[in-house]
């Protein structure tokens, strides 16, 4: 994925969390939301 489509999609995405966070907080509603990614940190390399 070039980087000006996944900045792209990140905006869109990011935007619709936004308002989803919105009617969580109006309904008065709890979630969990799970992001699973790629995480390296911490991790030896040897």
């Amino acid at each position: 994925m070039k980087r000006k489509d996944y900045e792209k999609a990140l905006h869109k995405l990011q935007v619709e969390l936004c308002y989803l966070q919105d009617w969580v907080k109006l309904k008065g509603l709890r979630v969990i939301l799970v992001f699973e990614g790629r995480d390296a940190a911490g991790k030896c390399t040897q």
